[in-house]
């Protein structure tokens, strides 16, 4: 077509031109050329045509050819596709009814499933219902409670200022009553010195880690500071005591030191003081008196005030202080501070009192060199482990301290005695299993202690003649317990119920012993010139 068109435009040209030619001879030559140009042109484009027109039938025939194969095709496919169709229609409306059924089978079985659920929810939502209810009352009484809080915090803070007030009139009263006490206990003290009583000190240790773990209990109380009471074991019932001072668990060696304090410096105005510790094995005894390193007992604290007023006096007084440590073994007494264990020693009667012949006695003047006697005497002394006490003391122990005070400007000399006494425990020998020497020295100790005993009962009810000689250890107590010192006696017990029976012998002795009254202490004077304590002989530190 467009091949036609563009020989329409030629034959059109050539026609202008075959008509320009005619109008004009002057322009033949040049168009005939023209004319022969596009004739050729134009011959050829018609061959061009004609090979284009062969070409166009040709591919129509395969257009043709084509058109009959995709019309065959479609016929085909047209029978195939009702065919698919209707076996798919077929299997479209199996798989319906299949899922009609399927829908109704799982709507009965989820039917069936909700059921319990649907329940579950209604009893949830009613429950919801309540809680709600519940939650609404809550609220309510959330803002009485507010409000009674408020009234509340207002009664307490109100209760606050009153219980204030009466802290301060507490106070106020407590202290009052302190100072009551101390004035009580200081004219207790001064008739006790005028009645020469011996001052009674009670200590109740605490309980050790394995009556805790044994599951023992306390059966001691303090009511008040110079009082306790038993527990009654069974039917039996309670039972009080009364001391010059009651030390419970909590109070430390400090506070028993100042008690005692008064009597052990008297020794330097020349009074002769005895202090000696009484109570079964293992109820703190040796504790009391000598006590560890870091925390001594009575016998270091003493000595260390000693030390300290004699060097206050020094001005006005020459002070010398002497030491000596023995021990009463079966009855045997032993010189702690001696080489010589086997030198045997006796008690005499001197015109000083009661003495030991041969005893080594050491000048002291500090506290490190009586520490050092202390340590050399206690290597020396018995103790063995029994089933109550791992380092029980088989002995009794004796350090006595001898003063002598000249005053420098009278030339007066005073002259005391101060003995520190730890005695070996009480103890029943089928509880403590004591066997071979143990058992020796259980017996030795047990009749030395029942000799103390004979000595008190006879001089509690007055009677003409005391049996001090039925034992070492009443005989060198003589002075202590018969004459005319200051004597203070701890009474050590143990709070475990298992050891009640044991703890009211103590106690009991202890009320026996606060009955004695032994005439007003005396000081003890030697004129112009120094006196000597019985004769001893010093050794070397």
């Amino acid at each position: 077509a467009r091949l036609k068109g563009l020989l329409a435009e030629q034959q059109q040209l050539l026609d202008e031109h075959l008509a320009s030619a005619a109008a004009g001879d002057d322009m033949s030559g040049a168009l005939s050329a023209e004319v022969a140009r596009v004739k050729a042109q134009l011959e050829k484009e018609r061959e061009r045509q004609k090979e284009m027109d062969a070409e166009a039938e040709e591919r129509d025939r395969d257009l043709l050819a084509a058109l009959d194969d995709i019309e065959k095709l479609k016929t085909e496919a047209a029978s195939n596709a009702g065919e698919t169709e209707q076996r798919y229609m077929t299997e479209i409306q199996d798989l319906k009814r299949q899922v009609a059924e399927a829908q109704a089978q799982g709507s009965q079985q989820a039917q069936a499933a909700v059921a319990p659920y649907e329940a579950e929810l209604e009893q949830l939502r009613s429950e919801m219902s309540e809680l709600k209810e519940t939650a609404a009352g809550w609220e309510e009484a959330a803002v009485n409670a507010e409000e009674k809080s408020e009234k509340i915090q207002e009664e307490a803070e109100a209760d606050r200022r009153r219980l204030a007030s009466m802290d301060q009139q507490l106070a106020l009263v407590h202290d009052k009553y302190k100072r009551e006490c101390k004035l009580r206990r200081k004219i207790h003290n001064q008739l006790t010195d005028l009645k020469g009583q011996i001052r009674v000190f009670c200590r109740v240790r605490p309980l050790s880690k394995k009556e805790l773990a044994n599951g023992h209990e306390e059966v001691v109380h303090f009511p008040e500071d110079d009082m306790l009471i038993v527990s009654g074991a069974g039917e039996k019932a309670d039972k009080e005591f009364e001391f010059d001072r009651v030390y419970n668990p909590e109070h430390s060696q400090s506070n028993v030191f100042e008690d005692t304090e008064p009597l052990v410096t008297s020794v330097l105005d020349g009074y002769n003081v005895c202090i000696f510790a009484y109570g079964q094995t293992g109820s703190g005894k040796t504790h009391t008196m000598e006590g560890p390193k870091e925390d001594p007992g009575v016998n270091s604290r003493a000595l260390r005030e000693l030390f300290k007023l004699s060097n206050e006096r020094a001005d006005t007084e020459t002070i010398t202080i002497k030491a000596s440590l023995l021990e009463i073994y079966n009855e045997t007494i032993r010189d702690l501070l001696s080489s010589d264990q086997s030198k045997k020693l006796d008690v005499r009667q001197g015109s000083d009192g009661v003495y030991v012949p041969e005893l080594s006695v050491v000048p002291v003047s500090c506290q490190e060199e009586v520490d050092q006697v202390m340590e050399h005497g206690k290597k020396n002394r018995s103790t063995h482990a029994t089933n109550m006490n791992e380092h029980s003391s088989r002995s009794h122990c004796i350090l006595s301290i001898y003063s002598e005070s000249k005053n420098l400007t009278t030339g007066m000399v005073h002259v005391g005695k101060l003995h520190l006494v730890d005695l070996a425990g009480s103890e029943r020998v089928g509880k403590t299993d004591a066997t071979g020497d143990r058992l020796k020295e259980a017996q030795a100790i047990n009749k030395s202690l029942s000799s103390l005993g004979d000595v008190i009962s006879a001089l509690t009810s007055k009677q003409s003649h005391v049996p001090y000689r039925n034992s070492k250890l009443t005989y060198l107590l003589q002075d202590s317990l018969g004459g005319d010192s200051k004597t203070l006696m701890f009474v050590n017990i143990n709070p475990a119920g298992e050891n009640q029976q044991e703890t009211m012998c103590s106690l009991n002795f202890a009320s026996r012993v606060r009955m004695v009254e032994l005439g007003t202490a005396s000081k003890h004077v030697a004129g112009g010139s120094p006196s000597s304590t019985p004769k001893k002989k010093s050794i070397s530190k």
